[in-house]
């Protein structure tokens, strides 16, 4: 859903009330936009999680092996010795 068809939505359901249907109508129209916007909104979620899992079933992991670090005591030892 664009930001345009959201902004023309909420106009719609802005002024719907003061359009003069009868009141029959009325609750058809809003039921029926209120419909249109809940599948608009669950297609972005799903949408959404389907973009999720896919990034995460390509995110390559790795294991980064850093060399041992010797503690300072030792370090100063082999300095004093050498």
């Amino acid at each position: 859903m664009s930001h345009k068809t959201l902004i023309t939505l909420g106009i719609w359901i802005a002024l719907l009330p003061f359009l003069g249907f009868p009141t029959v109508l009325k609750t058809i129209l809003f039921a029926l936009t209120g419909a249109y916007l809940a599948f608009s909104g669950y297609r972005i979620y799903r949408k959404r999680e389907i973009e999720a899992i896919h990034n995460l079933r390509q995110t390559k992991t790795f294991a980064e092996v850093a060399p041992s670090v010797e503690p300072a005591s030792e370090v100063e030892e082999k300095n004093e010795t050498a």
